[in-house]
């Protein structure tokens, strides 16, 4: 499992969006969605991707939002070391000395982006969610970070993306759940946080991301007055 992805594509978005702080952090986006979302993950040992789309249908001009975050280790920096434990002076006689195999990447990428896309792109639906979204010239924030563990160098970017990402949800109806409350993600230097009530089936999804195509379980929901914070924590 070389190949690894991670995805969450999710909620429609009230109009409301604007710049606030909070204690200890800067709050940097704040909106209520109320409408449909939907949700695709796929992971393996070299990283994840994750992905939150939505839209507001609510407003008299519909607005669409994506989010998304990525993790990438370099399969060329798996490095295997060995570690030893020794006992303190006088723990002698009841301490034993070991080794082990300490193995690992030490060397990784992470990407995290958020922003307003055309609402033309998207469309989500009881039973299919659909996106289909170009990037390049579109305002939208996207930071990356690298960190390498023998060096010691951790550093970070901001850019514009470029590419295409394009996914199909559909409901599978194996399965359904409903959440209410709080919940907390952290990519990198910012944390999304979601407060309110959703619910969600089943979907088989498949997505292309930048040339990249991933298939697997997804879901498509519906979100009531759920309050979405996106704080930067760093």
């Amino acid at each position: 499992m070389r190949n690894m992805i991670t995805t969450t594509v999710l909620m429609s978005l009230t109009a409301s969006a604007g710049l606030h702080a909070s204690p200890g952090a800067t709050q940097v986006q704040q909106t209520r969605i109320n409408g449909g979302y939907a949700s695709f993950d796929v992971s393996s040992e070299l990283g994840w991707f994750g992905l939150n789309v939505s839209e507001n249908t609510q407003s008299r001009s519909s607005t669409a939002y994506l989010n998304y975050y990525r993790h990438a280790n370099d399969p060329a920096s798996w490095l295997c070391t060995t570690e030893s434990y020794t006992c303190e002076p006088g723990t002698e006689d009841w301490c034993t000395p070991f080794t082990w195999e300490n193995c690992r990447y030490t060397r990784w990428s992470a990407e995290y982006g958020y922003g307003e896309i055309d609402p033309s792109t998207l469309r989500i639906d009881p039973r299919v969610a659909a996106l289909d979204l170009e990037f390049g010239g579109v305002p939208f924030y996207s930071q990356r970070c690298s960190y390498d563990e023998l060096s010691g160098l951790y550093e970070c970017h901001e850019g514009a993306l470029s590419g295409r990402i394009v996914g199909r949800w559909t409901r599978s109806n194996d399965g359904e759940s409903r959440s209410t409350g709080r919940s907390y993600w952290q990519h990198g230097d910012y944390r999304l946080s979601t407060n309110g009530t959703q619910t969600w089936s089943t979907a088989n999804a498949s997505l292309t991301v930048f040339g990249e195509t991933f298939t697997g379980r997804g879901t498509i929901g519906n979100g009531r007055n759920v309050l979405i914070e996106r704080t930067r924590v760093r």
